[in-house]
């Protein structure tokens, strides 16, 4: 059964053209010390996407790094203000104030308003390095979150 998944996997085209390429890891990394759910979060931006009719564009992934658990949310821009606003309205009223955000090192992250917002809550904001993905976890779920979207985007386009 393993044997013909493979096989059915490696033989399918859309799978090989959106799937992402396995590297070699770069080396030991120190990981974040998470002390319960929601102490850690990563934020990220996957976009520009396809347009929905509601105007949405982006997709702001948000992952718990203690559980793992990962939300999905929908964005029309992606200004600071905005992200700012969605993270305190869905993530922080729902999950509690975190000590610390991860993010990349992205425009709407670094921004003033973003850091402001963070700084009055009093959460911890730490970008990752620069061209170190793998710093940030939900730069993981990216991954494997923008093959399944074009996947899933092309194959509703056939029928």
């Amino acid at each position: 059964m393993r044997r013909d998944v493979a096989h059915y996997i490696r033989s399918c085209d859309l799978c090989q053209r959106f799937k992402a390429a396995n590297e070699k890891k770069a080396g030991l990394m120190q990981s974040h010390v998470v002390q319960s759910p929601w102490h850690t979060i990563g934020v990220d931006l996957t976009g520009p996407l396809p347009k929905t009719p509601r105007g949405n564009a982006y997709i702001l992934v948000v992952v718990d790094y203690f559980t793992k658990w990962v939300e999905f949310f929908p964005l029309g821009t992606i200004k600071s203000r905005n992200i700012a606003q969605l993270l305190h309205d869905e993530v922080i009223c729902r999950h509690g104030i975190p000590v610390k955000i991860v993010s990349d090192n992205g425009a709407q992250f670094v921004a003033d308003v973003f850091r402001e917002t963070l700084k009055i809550m009093g959460i911890r904001h730490r970008t990752t390095a620069l061209y170190h993905p793998q710093s940030n976890l939900s730069e993981r779920v990216n991954r494997t979150l923008k093959p399944m979207l074009a996947i899933f985007a092309e194959h509703d386009k056939e029928s």
